[in-house]
């Protein structure tokens, strides 16, 4: 429940009904997005109630990247509280993105 794939519809409910969002922008044909996409999901799994990570494909979604004044993928936006407070392009190392995001995990 903490990993979605919104569509344009849902996107702005979905980054709303949580406290921090963590936002990662990927495609299929991005190599490392395809690192990223396990790693995060396991984060996700880790996290569950903490921060929910929604999953936006820039190939199916293009006027959401063009939004959000993505350039390059991967590129993850930390929201928090309907802000964003982050944003990490390119992939990090497990360890690394998870000191990263430490700060604006919810307390539970």
């Amino acid at each position: 429940p903490w990993l979605e794939n919104p569509t344009d519809a849902s996107f702005g409910h979905e980054v709303k009904s949580s406290d921090s969002v963590l936002l990662d922008l990927w495609a299929p044909r991005c190599g490392p997005c395809r690192v990223d996409g396990p790693m995060l999901e396991n984060l996700s799994r880790e996290n569950a109630g903490r921060i929910k990570d929604i999953n936006d494909n820039v190939d199916e979604k293009p006027g959401l990247t063009r939004q959000i004044l993505a350039t390059s993928i991967p590129t993850k936006l930390v929201i928090k509280d309907g802000r964003v407070v982050d944003r990490i392009v390119g992939a990090l190392p497990p360890n690394d993105l998870k000191m990263r995001l430490f700060p604006y995990l919810m307390k539970t």
